[in-house]
C-alpha cells in the first residue's frame, strides 16, 4: 500500500473536479519562494510539509496558517528545524505554500475498507476536533444523491449547515463533492481517504487538505 502525501492526493481530487486551494511546492528556498509568491497572489499563506511519512503534520509542527508573504522564508527553515526534532526519520520531500482560505464550516469526508461491508463513505463534522465529538454519518458505496442527503441531516452540523445560525451554507457542494468522491473511491483502489477539513462557505465549498492511501 502507498501512502500518498498532500499534493499528490490534491491532484486525485483535482481530477474528480473537486475544488482544492492554489498551491505551488517549494523545494529550494529562496527563488522558490519568490516564485509561489508571484504565483499565488495572496495576502497570507499557509506553509505545509510535504512528507509520506507525516500524517497529521499539525500535530510535529508540519502546518503554520496565515503567513505573511515576507516570511515564508522564514517558516520554512524553522519548521524544518522542528521537523528533525520531532520527527528525524521522516523523509521530507519539500513544502506546500497554499492561499489561505477564509473560514467557514470545517467537515470531513471520508472512505474506508471496511472487512464485512467494503468500501465505506463517511461525513461529518471536521477539524482538529473530528476524534473528539465523533458527529459523523457512514454509508455502504455505491450511493445516490438521496444517501447523501440522508447522511448529511443525520449528523449534528447539519443543523448549522442549513441556517441554524442565520447563514446557509453551500449543501449543492456537499453533496457533489461526496459523490464525486464515491466516483473516485470506485474507479481507483482506495483503501482510506480522508478530506480534513473540506471547508463549507455559503457559496462554494473547497478541500483544504487531504490523504489517500491506495
Amino acid at each position: 500500500m502507498t501512502n500518498l502525501n498532500e499534493v499528490k492526493s490534491k491532484q486525485m481530487l483535482a481530477e474528480f473536479g473537486i475544488p482544492i486551494p492554489k498551491g505551488y511546492i517549494i523545494m529550494s528556498r529562496v527563488s522558490e519562494c519568490k516564485k509561489g509568491i508571484t504565483f499565488i497572489n495572496a495576502a497570507s499563506y499557509v506553509v505545509k510539509v510535504i512528507s509520506e511519512d507525516i500524517i497529521h503534520k499539525s500535530d510535529v509542527g508540519g502546518v503554520k496558517l496565515n503567513v505573511n508573504p515576507s516570511y515564508i522564508q522564514n517558516t520554512i527553515i524553522e519548521m524544518d528545524q522542528t521537523l528533525k526534532e520531532k520527527v528525524p526519520n521522516a523523509k521530507i520531500d519539500g513544502y506546500f505554500l497554499q492561499e489561505m482560505i477564509g473560514p467557514g464550516i470545517e467537515c470531513i469526508i471520508g472512505v474506508k475498507e471496511d472487512p464485512q461491508f467494503g468500501k465505506v463513505i463517511i461525513f461529518g463534522m471536521g477539524g482538529i476536533f473530528t476524534e473528539v465529538f465523533k458527529d459523523i454519518s457512514m454509508r455502504v458505496l455505491p450511493i445516490t444523491e438521496e444517501d447523501v442527503q440522508e447522511m448529511i441531516d443525520e449528523t449534528k452540523i447539519s443543523k448549522i449547515l442549513n441556517g441554524a445560525r442565520g447563514k446557509k451554507y453551500y449543501m449543492k457542494g456537499i453533496i457533489d463533492t461526496i459523490m464525486k468522491v464515491s466516483l473516485l473511491a470506485d474507479k481507483y483502489n482506495i483503501k482510506e481517504l480522508d478530506i480534513n477539513p473540506l471547508v463549507i462557505h455559503q457559496n462554494n465549498c473547497i478541500a483544504l487538505d487531504a490523504r489517500i492511501l491506495i
